[in-house]
């Protein structure tokens, strides 16, 4: 794994900023390690009043390859209780 230096620039709207911000203080005590990893990244983030709409954001539709399984996977970005591995929809 890369370590934070190591990690692309990362822009995040406010809105998606604070909404993971509660995130973060909600799975501090039940996924502290998690807890941190968010809290780290929203740190190095950058906030913007609105993200670009050709940037990847909440909602955003993702298309990856898993190069352990040598598969493409299209995916939506949405918040863990809207996560649903069955329908495409990962957190």
């Amino acid at each position: 794994m890369k370590t934070l230096n190591q990690q692309p620039p990362t822009t995040i709207a406010v809105a998606d900023f604070e909404k993971l911000s509660a995130l973060v203080e909600t799975t501090r005590l039940s996924m502290p390690q998690l807890s941190t990893y968010l809290e780290m990244e929203l740190d190095r983030a950058t906030i913007v009043s609105d993200a670009a709409p050709e940037s990847v954001q909440m909602g955003s539709l993702v298309r990856f390859h898993d190069h352990g399984s040598d598969k493409i996977h299209d995916v939506r970005l949405v918040y863990p209780d809207d996560s649903s591995i069955a329908e495409g929809r990962l957190s």
